[in-house]
């Protein structure tokens, strides 16, 4: 993320990354930034066992990162609303669907010429430095992992058959009259 902050022209900007699809209300994503006056705001659904959690308290303010446990999900209720605020105490237990808004602020310090990672790196020490910092946004959005080749297909038997479509195969590949293809896209 610190390389390409020089590109930016924005204090506050959104981050999709490029191996998930989810229909999060980006609006809805960044009005609630700008309203907790959060250095981070994550879109998250309820926690699936096979992700790591963020957890969070009533109040949206994620205070760790840690490995989920089946029977532990938050309630999203409302979308965008999360409970009770200055309810103390945990709330429940999200996961990342990969889609943020943040501020520039947020990567100060890292430097470019090192690898860093958000989730496990910046983002726990911004929490230490400044609790409050980092938030959560509820969504209803539906998520999909497309990020090894059998969860893209897995992504895109779902959406073609939800959509009554067959799997687009692509242009001018050569396939031999004798080939089945199946479950190929």
């Amino acid at each position: 993320p610190a390389r390409a902050l020089p590109l930016l022209e924005a204090d506050r900007f959104l981050i999709v990354n490029g191996d998930t699809l989810a229909n999060v209300d980006l609006a809805a994503l960044a009005a609630r930034h700008v309203e907790t006056n959060a250095v981070v705001t994550m879109a998250v659904v309820d926690a699936d066992p096979r992700y790591n959690a963020i957890l969070a308290d009533h109040s949206g303010i994620v205070s760790s990162f840690k490995k989920s446990t089946p029977g532990t999900s938050g309630t999203l209720g409302t979308p965008g609303t999360l409970g009770t605020p200055g309810t103390p105490g945990l709330f429940g237990t999200f996961h990342f669907v990969g889609i943020q808004a943040v501020n520039a602020s947020a990567f100060a310090g890292v430097r470019p010429d090192r690898r860093s990672e958000t989730v496990h790196g910046i983002y726990p020490d911004l929490i230490a430095r400044r609790p409050g910092s980092v938030r959560v946004m509820p969504t209803p959005a539906e998520f999909f992992d497309i990020g090894t080749p059998r969860d893209y297909l897995r992504t895109a038997l779902t959406i073609a058959a939800r959509e009554g479509r067959p799997l687009d195969r692509g242009h001018g590949g050569d396939i031999a009259p004798d080939a089945t293809l199946t479950d190929t896209i």
